[in-house]
């Protein structure tokens, strides 16, 4: 359902997408369906734990493992990025899973995706798996896909602290100390009808800080408790809902 009353025409996301529509403390940001944080004023999107190459790494090992998750989360970010005509990407650790993801197809894939978005700009804060890639990946990788490499957080002036892991809860008082996070691979689990149970990835928000669903198509996840958190936004079906209170805002198509 539409919702575009006391929205700024400035902050109303792009016509044909969906996201949830999330204000707090006069700070405001779009959850998007593919997990994806962005910051609407300078469209500058946040994801984490992508995980590619995880595949690849486990039939090396031996491991019974189909392809395909690569393809599955490139064609998500090449979305996320077209749809939200996104200018700045940062990457909040965990590109790979680890040494043995880089593969030369992997490589091809990515420079594909990087020659359909030019006019993006990619960051790439490393996490604890990028570590294990080594200079292969923060140098080599880095230079072919124009890829900007930090070691432990990302600044960029908008007010938002971009960080792998989840550090201490910032002052939720000053916005511009808040954290966007990942590492975590967070899902809540739902309770359906006849004793089901869905656990679904979710973004989560307290006292000033985010943490993001791993946007990778092959990661397992880590339930939290709903009740600890000021905010709980499951993904599923392609929408981002809230477990309390939230504005769910779709575009006309």
């Amino acid at each position: 359902m539409s919702q575009t009353r006391h929205i700024p025409i400035a902050l109303r996301p792009p016509r044909g997408t969906q996201v949830l529509f999330h204000t707090a403390l006069g700070r405001t940001a779009w959850l998007s369906p593919q997990g994806a944080y962005i910051h609407p004023e300078t469209q500058t999107a946040f994801i984490s734990d992508l995980h590619l190459g995880k595949s690849a790494s486990f039939r090396q090992a031996g491991l019974a493992v189909p392809e395909g998750s690569d393809t599955e989360t490139l064609a998500r970010l090449e979305l996320l990025l077209s749809a939200y005509a996104i200018q700045t990407l940062v990457i909040l650790g965990d590109l790979v899973h680890d040494a043995s993801s880089l593969t030369h197809p992997l490589l091809l894939q990515l420079e594909r995706l990087r020659s359909h978005t030019a006019q993006t700009a990619w960051h790439l804060v490393l996490g604890n798996h990028d570590q294990k890639a080594g200079q292969t990946l923060q140098a080599d990788w880095a230079a072919r896909l124009g890829l900007q490499v930090f070691k432990d957080r990302w600044e960029g002036g908008i007010g938002l602290l971009g960080l792998h892991a989840p550090g201490d809860p910032p002052d939720a008082t000053q916005p511009d100390h808040w954290q966007i996070a990942g590492h975590l691979h967070p899902s809540v689990v739902i309770q359906a009808r006849a004793r089901q149970r869905l656990r679904l990835p979710c973004f989560a928000y307290r006292d000033g800080q985010w943490l993001l669903p791993a946007f990778g198509a092959f990661t397992g996840s880590m339930p939290l408790a709903a009740r600890d958190y000021d905010g709980v936004y499951p993904v599923a079906d392609g929408q981002v809902f809230s477990l309390k209170e939230a504005r769910v805002f779709q575009a006309a198509p």
